[in-house]
């Protein structure tokens, strides 16, 4: 701002000068003008520039987020612990992977750093090279034409003087406007390049943290893979994971311990030690025995190692201890004391090892059934397990229609004795109608016209005898079972229709 008020002096004091030195300024002023568009070209192409590189800044926080979302996959990927094993050549893989990204990002960021850097002072060196260079036109204008300005100044101070009043403020105005906006860049170049530093330092601290995080993240990564393997590779340990992954299977096909399968069965036999890790009993009292292991050494060997033949040799040593198993599961021959045997199975409780085992060994699954023995893994057990749950609920159906049969077949019994009673009632009512109607008929014809005509003679007697009444023959039941489990009973009418008979409103002849 010195420099600028001492031109603008300058100017003010050539102005207030003379026309004479005012036309000698003019070819210069006209260069400095020149000079002066010539900056704005290189301060609006150096803003051109930040501008680019603030858009390469904006590129490297995308980049951070993309790496901020590889952290939160690395997280999911530690919640999948449990399957590690399937996956530990292809997370070294990707472990490798992220590493020579990190590293690509760090010598990235260092390029664009240094780059940015080097603008940053060729700025500084073009501003300064154009401030050196207004001070030094200034000091040769000066240098030049102080003596002959001072002479023509005094010259001519009079003659002007009128009209440097009036000129003096439009100048003024020319100058202030045409020096403004290159103060104004200038201003604006100085608030982009502390507004970048900022960024430049605040992305850089994240990116910094976000590399010590991912890290971090590794190192635990790196521990639970050790502690992992290392289980697995104890006899003891692997062997309890066998089965539990075999129990897990079992309870995922909706069978029930103790009622759909048993573990842990002691067999008697040849081998004291025959106890199978699972007896699945099957309907109709047959049974699957199920043996859990878990030979995984060589596997989690081959699964480290970088060079593919090693690693075809470890897989093949696997897959001969898959099958060195199945020969030893088929010596003790569970058929003999396991009644009702339908099959033996070989579980493995790692799918990738199955399929690992089967590649190195396509026909190890029917060298085991030669042997009798079915090898097994999670995936496959799981759809014949459900079978195995299916048919235990096929079978309860089966017993449930079979109680619903006998219970039916019961009932129609007990509905056939009793209609036998209720049929033997009817016979017994017909009887008692019949005896009653026999002796209506004697009343009628014999006793009472008797008694009656005793009355007549003169008898004394309270009141008249009263006229018996004649019962219709009740229409005999005759129906079969079948009849009426299909239909209801006929309700009784007043026409002597169903089980008993009404009165009928004309008396029946008496009977000789």
């Amino acid at each position: 701002m010195d420099l600028i008020s001492a031109i603008v002096g300058v100017l003010i004091g050539l102005l207030l000068g003379a026309g004479a030195i005012l036309l000698t300024l003019r070819p210069k002023l006209a260069k400095l003008e020149t000079e002066t568009g010539l900056a704005n070209q290189a301060a609006e192409t150096a803003r051109t520039d930040l501008a680019r590189r603030t858009e390469e800044l904006q590129a490297v926080q995308i980049q951070g987020a993309a790496l901020e979302e590889r952290v939160r996959q690395a997280d999911a990927m530690m919640a999948k612990l449990a399957q590690l094993e399937a996956d530990l050549r292809a997370e070294g893989d990707m472990r490798l992977q992220r590493e020579t990204e990190i590293a690509r990002l760090t010598s990235t960021q260092e390029e664009r750093e240094r780059s940015f850097e080097e603008q940053k002072q060729g700025l500084l060196e073009a501003k300064q090279a154009l401030e050196d260079r207004f001070k030094a036109l200034s000091e040769e204008i000066l240098k030049q034409n102080t003596t002959e300005m001072v002479r023509q100044a005094e010259e001519l101070l009079k003659r002007f003087k009128d009209n440097a009043d009036g000129d003096l403020k439009v100048r003024q105005e020319a100058i202030k406007e045409t020096l403004e906006p290159f103060q104004l860049r200038l201003k604006q170049l100085e608030e982009l390049n502390r507004s970048l530093d900022e960024n430049r330092t605040k992305d850089k601290t994240e990116i910094t943290e976000q590399i010590r995080q991912m890290n971090d993240l590794y190192g635990d990564l790196n521990k639970n893979t050790t502690r992992l393997v290392t289980a697995l590779r104890d006899p003891g340990t692997a062997g309890n994971w066998g089965e539990l992954a075999l129990q897990r299977v079992l309870e995922i096909a909706g069978l029930a311990e103790h009622v759909d399968y048993e573990t842990q069965v002691h067999i008697p036999g040849e081998d004291k030690n025959s106890r199978p890790d699972v007896i699945v009993t099957l309907p109709g009292e047959r049974r699957i025995v199920i043996d859990a292991k878990t030979p995984l050494d060589a596997y989690l060997q081959a699964m480290e190692v970088n060079d593919e033949q090693q690693r075809r040799a470890l897989l093949v040593t696997f897959a001969e201890k898959v099958m060195g198993h199945g020969k030893a599961l088929a010596k003790r021959d569970y058929g003999k004391s396991v009644e009702g045997l339908e099959l033996v199975g070989l579980f493995l409780p790692s799918e990738s090892a199955y399929r690992a085992a089967l590649d190195v060994r396509p026909n190890l699954v029917e060298d085991m059934l030669a042997l009798n023995i079915m090898l097994i893994s999670p995936q496959n057990s799981l759809g014949f397990l459900r079978a195995v749950a299916f048919g235990w609920k096929q079978d309860r159906l089966a017993k449930e229609a079979k109680e619903v049969h006998n219970a039916a077949s019961q009932l129609y019994d007990s509905i056939q004795v009793l209609i036998g009673h209720y049929l033997d009632m009817g016979k017994g009512l017909n009887t008692a109608v019949k005896a009653y109607n026999n002796m209506e008929g004697n009343l009628r014809t014999r006793l009472i016209p008797r008694v009656r005509k005793m009355a007549e003679l003169g008898a004394e007697h309270a009141k008249e005898i009263a006229e018996p009444t004649l019962v219709q023959d009740p229409v005999e039941a005759s129906f079969q079972l079948p009849e009426v489990l299909s239909k209801s009973l006929p309700a009784p009418t007043s026409e002597g229709e169903g089980l008993f008979a009404v009165v009928s409103e004309e008396p029946r002849e008496p009977e000789a």
